[in-house]
């Protein structure tokens, strides 16, 4: 990567950092399209690491208000994701190139979404 790669990376991260700090959501928003446009081999390790620390500074900034069971529930989910996101881009990845089958990929994601609608439409929350 270029010096400007570099640059264009870390403000990328840094911009979705504050987005994420200041609203509570938004870093990968803002910074995977532009790591995937330098440079696909950034997605998904260095944002999710980027993530994970930018959440536990968050989560210590916030400790003296922060409720644990919200907490445990969000970082689970978090998990459980992570594995989903892992399995589908596993089923529907190519071996031989990083183009992703248009059929498979909007399969998995139709399924995802209708699975996620279902949740919020049941009125689905996890137990506190």
């Amino acid at each position: 990567m270029s010096t400007l790669d570099i640059v264009v990376v870390t403000v990328a991260i840094g911009v979705g950092s504050l987005l994420q700090g200041a609203a509570g959501f938004g870093a990968n928003l803002v910074a995977v399209p532009v790591l995937v446009l330098v440079d696909p081999g950034l997605v998904p390790g260095p944002a999710l690491v980027s993530a994970l620390v930018l959440n536990l500074l968050i989560a210590h900034r916030e400790s003296g208000v922060a409720h644990i069971g919200d907490t445990a529930w969000a970082q689970g989910g978090r998990v459980l994701g992570t594995v989903a996101g892992v399995l589908t881009l596993a089923v529907v990845a190519s071996e031989d190139t990083v183009v992703l089958d248009q059929g498979r990929t909007r399969a998995a994601v139709l399924s995802l979404t209708v699975v996620s609608a279902t949740a919020v439409l049941a009125d689905w929350a996890p137990r506190r």
